[in-house]
């Protein structure tokens, strides 16, 4: 936001309903959308009952209607002219096209209706929606490397900020349905994604290759990295794990459970009667990291065993674990891991496709062991060494359209393993020893995998029909049990719903958090690096309680004052203030990963506020639909002394 050309403030949990209110100002009052790119990439002239499922055929495929033979057609089947308005009758059934749904269904998010939540003024939503219009030159197109492409220099983009709230799913698919819209989706100039969708493989074995296809339904189904969300979603069942992923199928792989207060009462309900009785961690701090570090505290105390492998002692380590394992600094240790991972790894745009090995500088210091050997041990120690392939199989071949390579009573090594997997992906001439000598290697980059929306026949939903279906099967699993969800999010219609702190009616706790990562940091890893440390003392903003000037005025608190930041729901932290006119007025903003208390990392200890000491961990506040926790908490700030004790 400090760097961008103009910055817009807005309050937490709302961009959802400003991306939509831009959305029916391209639609309803413009007119600009990219009419092509929805009838061919996306569900935009899909036939919808008034049930809100799609026509279909005796096949089950979902229908468009032909407006140049008149009738209707499965979207397997040539389509010259899809309609994307009017209503048609297909068997003595009326539908519509999802479009002409869509555009009705945005008239009412009108930039009045939006700047009275969000705070943006209705003006500046119309000026910038005109200005994304104008700048995705729909029609144009532009020429790389022989192949003539659409031109779409217009991208709206989000991560974490805007999405971790319990409205974050539909917040998700509002912000894109921008891009879709004009058609920058996978164009040149516009939203590339955060991952590569495809890859076709380095050219002497064409390994590692991923690639989208059309699934069920003609929607881009594709397999880029364990344990991202997969199309299509699995039906909602009743859940036997404690994670309950089993009954929300549409996040991905993500659960507050069983770190969550409500914990025990879901799985009563759920009939759900075993506990954990051993935990094996690395990498990671639950004890900080999560959310409600008091809820967090109590699940871990639950936990007869737990062992975890980390670099350095933290919260978890010091509070709770029965065994630390020193494991290996990144500088001490080798790994794949970092070019394995696809979705966040990989060179953008026509950068030259890259796979590297990440080396040791020095040996291991002391008793310290890599995790991945440590684990192998345990594997064999365990008698698991079957299903240690089959992961290895999994995660390192399936992903990277590969054929298996780990039998089931392989016995390999850390390094032979790795050796394997370079030797798979890159030649034989390319082994583990070739990777030391040379740390990497590269090859030039296909057009057809940087734009790869535009060669890939599949489509982007901006209706989420599933949900339907989605919302009557968890109904029948969560109402006859006692448990409630936000239902109205369950809509296959993008939509708004006001986030869980939105709907807590003190008036007295008048401000909302927002958090961010400071670009020195890591989460909470590096605050006890000691050059790093040494730099964050001199960030004003870092380890402050950070407050508009305006707003702290109003309230009589000054730069350097020490104030209480007391939630709704009763939790307090307390804190420095630093004041700033970079800050929503009515937010108060705390950095991630600061307010550590171990003692092994004496220079970071107590610098700061821990937002996760009122971060509350329940299903209330997880989005319905992915899980998402909502990071933002109602609150009000005092001067300490003032406040309450």
């Amino acid at each position: 936001g400090g760097k961008a050309t103009e910055w817009v403030p807005i309050l937490p949990g709302t961009d959802g309903i400003v991306c939509l209110a831009m959305a029916n100002v391209l639609v309803n009052e413009l007119g600009i959308y990219d009419r092509e790119y929805l009838k061919k990439k996306t569900n935009a002239s899909y036939l919808i009952k008034e049930d809100g499922r799609y026509a279909r055929d005796d096949g089950g495929e979902p229908l468009m209607w032909d407006a140049a033979d008149g009738r209707a057609k499965n979207w397997k089947q040539p389509v010259a002219g899809p309609a994307l308005e009017g209503s048609f009758e297909v068997n003595g059934v009326k539908c519509r096209p999802v479009f002409a749904a869509l555009r009705e269904h945005l008239k009412q998010y009108t930039p009045e209706r939006a700047s009275e939540i969000s705070t943006v003024p209705a003006a500046i939503i119309r000026r910038i929606a005109a200005e994304f219009g104008e700048n995705a030159r729909i029609g144009s197109t532009i020429e790389i490397q022989g192949f003539k492409l659409p031109y779409r220099p217009a991208a709206a983009a989000t991560y974490m900020a805007a999405t971790a709230h319990t409205n974050g799913f539909h917040t998700w698919f509002a912000v894109d349905l921008l891009n879709q819209l004009v058609g920058s989706a996978g164009a040149v100039g516009g939203a590339s994604g955060m991952a590569q969708g495809r890859l076709l493989g380095y050219p002497g074995t064409g390994f590692p290759r991923y690639e989208p296809v059309a699934g069920k339904d003609g929607f881009i189904s594709a397999e880029i990295a364990p344990g991202m969300t997969e199309w299509p979603h699995e039906k909602p069942k009743l859940p036997g794990s404690l994670i309950l992923a089993e009954l929300f199928p549409t996040s991905p792989h993500f659960s507050p459970w069983p770190l969550a207060r409500d914990s025990a009462e879901l799985y009563q309900k759920l009939g759900i009667d075993y506990q954990v009785e051993a935990m094996f961690g690395f990498g990671g701090n639950l004890a900080m990291n999560t959310a409600d570090i008091e809820d967090v505290a109590a699940f871990l105390k639950s936990v007869p065993f737990l062992a975890v492998s980390e670099i350095y002692h933290n919260e978890t380590t010091e509070g709770f674990a029965d065994i630390v394992l020193p494991d290996c600094h990144a500088l001490e240790s080798m790994s794949i891991m970092e070019s394995e991972y696809w979705a966040y790894a990989w060179p953008p745009h026509l950068e030259p496709n890259e796979y590297r090995l990440r080396q040791a500088v020095v040996p291991p210091m002391y008793e310290r062991r890599a995790c991945p050997d440590v684990i192998i041990e345990l594997v064999d120690r365990l008698g698991m060494r079957e299903e240690w392939n089959k992961t290895l199989n999994w995660y390192f071949c399936r992903f990277a359209g590969c054929p298996d390579l780990f039998r089931p009573d392989d016995r390999c090594s850390w390094e032979e393993t790795v050796d394997r997997l370079l030797q798979q992906k890159f030649g034989p001439e390319h082994n583990i020893e070739w990777f030391k000598e040379h740390g990497f290697i590269s090859w030039p980059k296909r057009v057809e995998e940087t734009y790869w929306r535009q060669f890939a026949d599949a489509r982007s939903h901006i209706y989420l029909e599933w949900l339907v279906d989605q919302e009557e099967e968890t109904r029948a699993i969560c109402q006859p049990r006692g448990i409630e969800l936000d239902w109205a999010q369950f809509t296959p219609l993008i939509s708004w719903t006001p986030p869980v702190p939105f709907k807590e009616g003190d008036h007295s706790f008048d401000l909302y958090t927002v958090t961010f990562t400071d670009p020195l940091h890591c989460s909470t890893w590096t605050h006890g690096i000691p050059w790093i440390a040494e730099v964050s003392d001199t960030n004003p903003y870092l380890y402050h309680i950070l407050l508009n000037t305006m707003t702290a005025k109003e309230k009589g608190i000054k730069d350097g004052d020490e104030v209480y930041v007391e939630s709704v729901r009763g939790r307090r932290l307390e804190g420095m203030v630093h004041t700033i006119e970079g800050i929503h007025p009515r937010c108060v903003a705390m950095s991630i990963g600061t307010g550590k208390w171990a003692r092994g990392q004496p220079l970071a200890r107590g610098k700061g506020p821990c937002i996760n000491r009122i971060q509350p961990l329940d299903l209330e506040h997880v989005c319905p639909i992915s899980l998402n926790i909502e990071s933002t908490v109602k609150v009000k700030v005092s001067k300490k002394g003032e406040g309450p004790k």
